[in-house]
């Protein structure tokens, strides 16, 4: 078996870019009450850091073969998990008026599980990981809702956009060929179109001088969705998707430093 160049330079790069957000976000840590926030997050980056070293040795000793339920995935659960606490010391645990804009999430999240479950026949991994992002989707959405960060629209594009996703994705089960061959690429583009409005909004908000709490959720939301286009993608839109997904995780430590730096 040959290395995967791509998913090695894809590795390197993203666990360099771990490390200086670990140097960054720890430079916070003490500097006044909210820094219990960076923290938390440097926590989780620290376990992005080992997940993607696992992945660099994996792809170095066993290339080309398929990783079984592994230390990595142990590392994205705490990321996972850690980022979910990062918003309950921001938004902290309130009730909020609204719940169906989470029940939707959820459903969607819930959705993506039984797609991946029928992608790759792995149930234990696919339900405990889909769980926690269950977890972390509820706690993203209340902090959408808490800080404001999208209007009705924006959520009814959301609501159609990743409703429609879902419903072709399960279809991509149903055909074969050239049908099913079109059908991959008109998923491509809904999931790339979807990312384009997450980038739009989030890199709004920080241009725009938006609240650190919208950043924050906004970031969040599109991590979150970042990861569901990468298990949704082959290679090579696969690394696209990556790429966006790191992207908002980037867009996430500048929203820490503006929480932790606001008090």
């Amino acid at each position: 078996m040959t290395i995967n160049s791509m998913a090695l330079i894809s590795n390197l790069i993203y666990t360099a870019m771990s490390i200086v957000i670990i140097i960054r976000n720890a430079r916070l840590i003490g500097k006044n009450s909210r820094s219990i926030t960076a923290v938390f997050f440097t926590l989780s980056t620290c376990s992005m850091l080992l997940s993607y070293i696992y992945w660099l040795a994996y792809e170095i000793l066993r290339p080309g073969i398929r990783m079984p339920f592994a230390a990595n995935e142990v590392g994205e659960m705490a990321i996972n998990l850690l980022l979910a606490s990062v918003l309950v010391t921001v938004f902290g645990m309130n009730k909020i008026s609204s719940y169906k804009e989470a029940i939707f999430g959820i459903a969607f999240q819930i959705a993506c599980i039984l797609l991946w479950i029928g992608w790759s026949g792995e149930w234990v991994q696919d339900i405990l990981s889909g769980l926690i992002l269950c977890y972390l989707v509820f706690m993203t959405v209340k902090a959408l809702i808490i800080s404001g960060a999208f209007n009705r629209r924006e959520w009814q594009f959301q609501g159609i956009s990743l409703g429609l996703l879902a419903i072709l994705q399960g279809m991509t089960f149903l055909l074969e060929g050239k049908t099913k061959a079109t059908l991959d690429v008109i998923c491509y583009v809904v999931i790339f179109i979807i990312c384009i409005f997450y980038t739009l909004k989030t890199i709004g908000a920080a241009r725009n001088k938006a609240s650190s709490e919208v950043l924050l959720s906004l970031a969040c939301v599109s991590f979150i969705y970042g990861l569901n286009a990468m298990y949704m993608s082959a290679e090579p839109m696969y690394y696209a998707a990556e790429l966006f997904c790191n992207a908002m995780y980037i867009m996430i430590s500048l929203a820490i430093k503006r929480v932790v730096m606001e008090e």
